[in-house]
């Protein structure tokens, strides 16, 4: 909401809350008894600010904008400290970072958006009518506004709690360039003549908080704040609660469809869900474990075929790469296909997860978690004891696993793979736990591991899927030639990239199963 005039640098503007009751009139009055001051044009703007779900932009400051004009919409990327970066014009509100026009404000954006959708967080509209305070030579020295703001909260943003909200009024006092020492001297004034001190939260801050906005407080990886002496019996039952609530938080953009991401973090907390459940299964009776694992396990079968096909989906454009110029036209053909079956498939994904099945199940799993007495007697165990055992566990396991694993076996890197994540996720619930010396470091080398045996499955997932689409793809006509051959080409490359990841394995495995590596794990998890 800061104004920018011709003889001006981009201001640090500086504001003061009007006291209850002053309107302009009776501030203007009240500023005039103790300075020379004039009146300016009054002005209005609208701008909407951008983010995406889990708060990409404002976790790194940055801040964009959008505002109506003439000529279109104007997307100005900047920072929450009010410095401006890049700007371009758009011709609709900004989606994907792809749909944005190529140039620095798309390249900035695109490490950081990747593949989740920009959001309309907030519209504000702005009225401010405006003065100049002037100095002895009646030469403006400092600009003023008084403003009303109304703030409008978009529930597509998911995270809103209010619809429309309006901001006390401010006074905002901008230096006009050179005169800093005059505005110091304005500060002090009004700060005696309001009684009042100057607002210490950024514009942004303000208008977040009068929708009930809470940026970044969305976690895709919910990891447990817990004491080590705390029982099991309460501990992981609250974990198990936050697991739940992302499913929640990401079960409205799932069924809209948003972004890939919000079915994928979906999906994470369902896995990390089952893995607790599985790590932890002493702490429920049978009955009670058994539904819910079963539950868990189907909400992970029926939204696997939709992100499969996200998946191939994102790596289109790779596939694209990966070709000659001339041939990649020739994908469109599997393009539409997948198309045609995610679209289907989401169909079928939107009817369960509205299913009374999935709607009973989590409340009744809500249930489970806030009872004390659902946990078995087994569950007074300290926490500390019980998650080190565990993950020192799992450690061991993928100890023994990677050793035997065989290249001539991808059945066995897949098995390896499983592990890594189980472990991953466990030393992720119980980080608070561990000392960050030995924990970063494990966590590194498990990283480089997971992502060696991650890419060589997709690979191998991905060329079975692809030679299965191919004939179906070309109908088996004549006028499939081309598509087909370019499926061949394809299909020979993430041969050969399967094939450098395989050999890749044996020096990830080796830096992961170090004896230095094997220190950290022992020092960070036994008693």
């Amino acid at each position: 909401m800061s104004r920018t005039k011709p003889e001006s640098r981009e201001p640090e503007a500086v504001s003061f809350p009007l006291p209850a009751g002053m309107d302009e009139d009776a501030l203007f009055d009240l500023l005039a008894s103790h300075f020379a001051i004039a009146p300016t044009e009054n002005r209005q703007e609208s701008w909407d600010y951008f983010d995406t779900f889990d708060w990409r932009l404002y976790r790194r400051t940055m801040l964009l904008a959008a505002t109506r004009g003439e000529s279109g919409r104007l997307l100005q990327l900047g920072s929450l400290d009010g410095a401006p970066l890049e700007g371009v014009q758009v011709a609709a509100a900004p989606g994907f970072v792809w749909d944005l026009p190529e140039g620095p404000l798309r390249h900035r954006l695109e490490p950081v958006l990747e593949m989740r959708r920009l959001l309309r967080v907030v519209s504000v509209r702005v009225r401010a009518r405006g003065f100049r305070i002037l100095d002895g030579n009646r030469k403006t020295v400092v600009w003023a506004d008084v403003e009303r703001v109304r703030v409008r909260g978009h529930a597509g943003a998911y995270g809103i709690e209010k619809g429309d909200a309006e901001l006390p009024l401010q006074l905002r006092l901008t230096a006009v360039r050179g005169y800093d020492r005059a505005l110091s001297e304005v500060v002090v004034q009004c700060s005696r003549v309001l009684e009042a001190d100057q607002e210490q939260e950024g514009d942004l801050s303000r208008v977040l908080a009068s929708v009930g906005a809470r940026p970044g407080a969305y976690a895709s990886k919910p990891a447990l704040d817990a004491g080590a002496e705390e029982p099991a019996s309460t501990a992981i039952p609250r974990l198990l609660l936050m697991l739940r609530r992302t499913i929640e938080d990401n079960l409205e953009g799932t069924l809209a469809d948003v972004d890939s991401e919000f079915l994928h973090d979906l999906r994470v907390a369902v896995r990390r869900t089952r893995t607790c459940l599985g790590q932890f299964k002493e702490l429920w009776p049978a009955p009670t474990l058994e539904r819910a694992r079963e539950f868990f396990s189907w909400v992970g079968q029926v939204t696997g075929p939709t992100r499969d096909l996200d998946v191939y989906m994102l790596n289109l454009p790779d596939y694209r790469r990966s070709l000659p110029a001339a041939v990649r036209p020739h994908l469109a053909p599997l393009e539409t296909l997948l198309e045609e079956r995610r679209q289907r498939e989401q169909r079928s994904l939107r009817r369960k997860l509205r299913s009374r099945r999935f709607r009973e199940e989590m409340a009744w799993w809500e249930q489970v978690l806030a009872d004390p007495a659902a946990t078995a007697e087994a569950a007074n165990t300290p926490i500390g004891e019980l998650a080190g055992q565990r993950t020192l566990r799992r450690f061991e396991r993928v100890m023994r696993r990677g050793a035997k694993a065989r290249a001539s076996r991808p059945q066995s890197l897949h098995d390896l793979r499983i592990d890594c994540k189980k472990l991953r996720y466990l030393l992720e619930f119980f980080a608070a736990l561990y000392d960050p010396e030995h924990l970063k470091p494990a966590v590194r080398a498990l990283k480089r591991l997971q992502d060696n045996l991650g890419r060589f499955n997709d690979l191998e997932v991905q060329q079975a899927a692809l030679a299965g689409w191919a004939g179906e793809m070309t109908g088996g006509s004549e006028a499939g030639a081309e598509p087909l051959l370019a499926m061949g080409r394809l299909l020979e490359r993430l041969d050969r990239s399967q094939k450098k990841e395989l050999q890749r394995f044996a020096d990830c495995f080796a830096e992961f199963s170090a004896e230095e590596n094997r220190k950290h794990f022992r020092r960070m998890l036994q008693p």
